[in-house]
């Protein structure tokens, strides 16, 4: 399917189109309903959907967007404006299924309002952003591990920002188990000032607010120093601390971001070329530069000896 346009279509499940081992591309999915889910489409098996439109779809239960069932991808797309009447306004997807490169923006539910993930299911590359949970839990993402089941869903290379929960964790809940991984967790909100929430989960190498996550392996607290956040772009900076401060991973090696550029390697951090002579020139240079700084060795060491400066008192 290439091209074409699904507009105020309903069904009990697959409002817009189920696709069961197709293709759609370069397509426009608006005003569609399901009963039961998938309002925009629902994705069986091998299924794929690539750059298309989800848009302003709606659903009576759940997964007014994108619903997966035992399977499918969805990659450069944009998932925008759907609401569920109980979860997943911008994607549900259960035990498999991915979603990839994608923008998950302005999407509603009781819970779990961008995605949720339950038993399984990878987000990565995405932008998940102003996503709002107006009766619970969960305003970007929401992990769901159900009794005896024992595989969970994975958030990793990602953005959360700026997304809302009624009770708890606006960025993040996790209830029972969940993964994140090399994804930045900022400005989101909840009544009860959590953008982080629940148990089970784990966070590692990843930047979030100091005061509302879990400790982990390889996380960072300072700001990440999005470029135009007003204007709602949150790519980084070029002086950002979440530049270089992930763990990489298989895939990275021939992988791009959300832009199709690179996931490794042609980045030019600001810093000076030769070694400093002392502490003068260095607080010249981090002024310049502009906080956090890294500070490293001249030669040697391995990167051990490396050391995020946040401010200049601890130059």
């Amino acid at each position: 399917v290439e091209g074409c346009t699904f507009r105020n279509n309903r069904a009990y499940n697959g409002g817009g189109i189920y696709l069961y081992n197709a293709t759609m591309s370069n397509c426009l999915l608006i005003g569609n309903a399901a009963r039961q889910c998938g309002g925009g489409v629902t994705l069986q098996r091998e299924a794929v959907v690539r750059n298309c439109e989800i848009r302003e779809n709606s659903s009576d239960n759940f997964a007014a967007g994108v619903q997966f069932t035992q399977g499918g991808t969805v990659q450069d797309s944009l998932i925008s404006g759907n609401s569920a009447s109980v979860y997943g306004g911008g994607l549900h997807a259960y035990l498999t299924g991915s979603v990839v490169r994608c923008y998950v923006v302005s999407n509603r539910a009781s819970y779990g309002a961008g995605v949720m993930l339950e038993d399984g299911g990878a987000v990565s590359n995405c932008l998940v952003y102003a996503n709002v949970a107006w009766g619970d839990d969960g305003g970007g993402v929401y992990f769901d591990l159900d009794a005896g089941y024992t595989t969970w869903g994975v958030v990793e290379s990602s953005t959360l920002v700026k997304n809302w929960a009624y009770y708890d964790g606006g960025g993040i809940y996790f209830n029972g188990a969940g993964v994140v991984l090399n994804t930045i967790i900022f400005s989101n909100y909840a009544d009860n000032g959590y953008s982080y929430a629940g148990s089970g989960g784990a966070i590692t190498y990843s930047c979030y607010e100091s005061s509302i996550a879990p400790s982990g392996t390889g996380n960072i607290t300072n700001q990440p120093r999005f470029l135009i956040p007003s204007d709602a772009n949150f790519r980084l900076s070029t002086n950002s601390p979440c530049i270089d401060m992930g763990t990489n991973q298989p895939w990275m090696a021939s992988g791009v971001d959300i832009d199709c550029s690179p996931r490794i390697g042609g980045v030019s951090v600001p810093g000076t070329e030769e070694p400093v002579a002392g502490l003068a020139e260095a607080e010249a240079a981090a002024q310049a530069v502009g906080y956090p700084v890294l500070l490293k060795p001249a030669a040697g060491g391995g990167g051990k000896g490396m050391r995020l400066v946040s401010g200049p008192e601890e130059l």
